[in-house]
Parts: structure tokens; C-alpha cells; sequence
């Protein structure tokens, strides 16, 4: 009841029982403006008709309110990932699927807890400032590209000018978001040993650095990377969904300062490196901290690594040459993602991928959307640096 007709219900959400629910059920995430919003800028009850936008064109309006109608009217429609917030003032917006990013000034939305949300929307300016207008759900980032993936399946290319002619499917996302949260909500994350995910970083005190290099270099299961001075821990996958085949790494080690620092990604594997690394003379173990994912920001373009729920982070403070150490091989391990083959991508590497235009698209959306590590302060995934080296940027 109080909107134009039931023919924009179904048009926009699917049908009327799922418009009724959402709009009822999905007030707080603002279900019914981005309605509106879709019914005024896009929606013909006939083809040949005018939307309600254009119609308010023809009549006289105040010079101030026309200026912010053709605004909006001529704003590509997009996905915009938050990327920063500044509280009470406004947020940084990165354009998912054309790249770039925008300051929007919009005070309520600031003091929401948005960063890494991704948003169905038109981004327009007026004078100095720049607002958004939202056309569907907000979308955790991690869940972007299979959204894009099922729009695409009812025909909507995910371009602004594909956005723009079948806006509608962007209703469609809300009853997928309640289907997609809720399967999301019960699966259980496990790396390709089969343990559940629980990221690990722990230390031995080192009294013979030298003598405990030798050994390392020594075992069959740890390769030494030169360039970057640190080891591997190498093992077979016991699953058989694994890409290829095994070996997967099972864990980094790194000299920092007296200490030796392993980082694994379950306690299972921390177990097993404790007792590897236990017959090792001139190693005294130190402890243990456990960085667990929050708000699904795990790195999920490592080829040994999922992601999974929200869970409370139980970071530890580190040691900010810890801190660098961490840093540089994130940088690393995503660098060399590129030239990975990646079953996504049908087998090829990012890199082959590019050679073509649809390649291009999905590869800088599979960075762009790509979740930093939670509970590591300064330690990022280096997606300008990655678009910048496929010519992307």
C-alpha cells in the first residue's frame, strides 16, 4: 500500500509476497528508499512513458532542485565499495566496477560501521559535494562477486550502462542477500587439511640463529625463499577439492629480531610445527596468539585459505617489525598470485586473464573486493599495486 502499483513491486523485488517481506523486515538496511528510488529514476509503468524524474523535469521547478534532479539522472549507476569512513563527516568510496574513488558527503551513512560494505547506487555531485542514492542492498564485500555472478545469470551485465537499462534485477538482490547470509551463517571454514580456520602466529626465542638456519634448510618439508629470507612449510592437501594437487604451504618462518615466527592458519598445524620445530636445539618456545577474522575480511585470494564468518578478534599487540615482516609477505604472496592459475578463472593466471575484456573485468573485481586480514593493523592486501602491474589501475 502507498506505492505507485503492484506491477513496481514484482518488477523490483520478484513478486509481491517477497516485496511485502522485505519491505517490512528490511527497514534498517533501507529497503524502501532504494525502492523509491529505482520507482522514481528507472521505473516505466509503460514502455514509452516517462519516468517520474523526467515528468518533474517539465514542470517549474526551483533552479536549486532541477540542478540536483539532472544530477542524479545523468549518474552512472555502479557498485561502490566503502573504503574509508570519517566519522560524522563522510566516506570514501571505491568504484568496484569501473575503478576510482570518490568522497561522499553523507553524514548518516559516516557514522555507520560501513567500511568494506558494498553498495548498489548512484553516486552524484552537486556543487562541491557529492551524495549517493541507493539502488539495493548493502553487500558485505566478501559476497560481491557470486552477487554479480547471479545478477548476471537473469541478464544484467555489470557494467553502468548495463546497470542503467535493467536496474530492476538490483531488487532482486535483496531476497538473495537473506538466502546467501543465512547459508553463509552455517557453513564451518576449513584450510585443505580439513581444519577449521583459526589463524596462528607463534614464537621461539632463538639462541643459535645460525645453527637453527642450517637445520631448516636441512628439512625435506621447509624450503628456504632466498629473496625474501624466510621458509616455507610445505605438505600434501589431504583434500581433494585442492586446485592441482598438492603441495600447499603450511605455514611461513621468519627470523625477527632473537625470535623465530611462525604464522599457520590452524591449531592443528601449530600443533604439528610445535613438535617439528621441538627437536630443533637453540629453540625455546614462547607462545602464541590466535588473529581471527572479523567481519569475513580474511585474505580470500590465497590459494591456501577460505573465508569464513564474523567472529570476535583476539589479536594480541605485535611488534611493529613484526607488523613489517607481516606486511611484506602479504605483499608478496599476493604478487605472485597474479602469474597463479586459479580455477576461477578456467585455469588461467590473472595475467593470462587480462588478454581478454571480460578477463580484465573479472580479474580487477576479484581485487578490488579482495578483504584485508582482520585484527592486523597496517597489514593490507596491495590491490593498487596488483592492478597497477596487469595495467588495471
Amino acid at each position: 500500500a502507498g506505492f505507485p502499483d503492484d506491477r513496481a513491486q514484482v518488477r523490483y523485488f520478484g513478486d509481491k509476497e517477497t516485496a511485502r517481506r522485505v519491505l517490512r523486515e528490511q527497514k534498517e538496511r533501507s529497503a524502501e528508499s532504494a525502492f523509491m528510488e529505482w520507482i522514481i529514476f528507472n521505473y516505466k509503468p509503460r514502455r514509452r512513458e516517462r519516468t517520474i524524474a523526467e515528468q518533474l523535469l517539465t514542470t517549474g521547478l526551483p533552479p536549486a532542485e532541477r540542478m540536483l534532479l539532472e544530477a542524479q539522472i545523468s549518474a552512472s549507476p555502479s557498485l561502490f565499495k566503502c573504503v574509508e569512513v570519517r566519522a560524522g563527516e563522510s566516506v570514501l568510496m571505491e568504484d568496484i566496477l569501473e575503478g576510482g574513488t570518490v568522497r561522499v558527503h553523507d553524514i548518516r551513512l559516516s557514522e555507520c560501521p560501513v567500511e568494506g560494505t558494498s553498495f548498489p547506487a548512484r553516486i552524484y555531485k552537486a556543487g562541491r559535494f557529492h551524495f549517493i542514492s541507493l539502488l539495493g542492498p548493502p553487500l558485505p564485500t566478501i559476497a560481491v562477486p557470486e552477487a554479480i555472478e547471479w545478477i548476471e545469470s537473469l541478464g544484467l551485465e555489470p557494467t553502468p550502462e548495463g546497470i542503467r537499462r535493467k536496474a530492476h534485477l538490483l531488487g532482486r538482490l535483496w531476497p538473495w542477500l537473506e538466502e546467501w547470509e543465512s547459508s553463509f551463517s552455517r557453513q564451518q571454514f576449513v584450510n585443505f587439511d580439513g581444519d577449521p580456520l583459526s589463524f596462528q602466529t607463534a614464537s621461539w626465542a632463538v639462541s643459535d640463529e645460525k645453527s637453527v638456519r642450517r637445520m631448516l634448510a636441512e628439512m625435506a618439508d621447509i624450503h628456504y625463499d632466498e629473496e625474501d629470507d624466510h621458509f616455507e612449510w610445505l605438505t600434501e592437501s589431504t583434500q581433494a577439492s585442492m586446485p592441482g594437487g598438492g603441495p600447499v604451504s603450511a605455514g611461513s618462518l621468519t627470523f625477527v629480531g632473537n625470535e623465530l615466527v611462525l604464522q599457520v592458519n590452524s591449531e592443528e598445524r601449530l600443533e604439528r610445527a610445535r613438535s617439528m620445530l621441538g627437536n630443533i636445539p637453540g629453540l625455546t618456545y614462547i607462545g602464541s596468539s590466535r588473529l581471527e577474522a572479523k567481519g569475513g575480511r580474511i585474505p580470500s585470494l590465497l590459494p591456501d585459505d577460505a573465508t569464513g564468518p564474523e567472529n570476535e578478534s583476539e589479536t594480541e599487540a605485535l611488534d611493529p617489525e613484526l607488523i613489517a615482516t607481516l606486511a611484506g609477505q602479504m605483499r608478496e604472496y599476493y604478487m605472485k598470485w597474479l602469474d597463479e592459475p586459479i580455477p576461477t578463472l578456467d585455469g588461467r593466471t590473472p595475467r593470462q586473464a587480462c588478454r581478454s575484456k571480460k578477463g580484465r573485468q573479472k580479474v580487477a573485481l576479484m581485487i578490488r573486493t579482495c578483504p584485508d586480514p582482520g585484527g592486523i593493523p597496517g597489514v593490507t592486501v596491495p590491490r593498487k599495486e596488483m592492478l597497477r602491474e596487469l595495467g588495471l589501475e
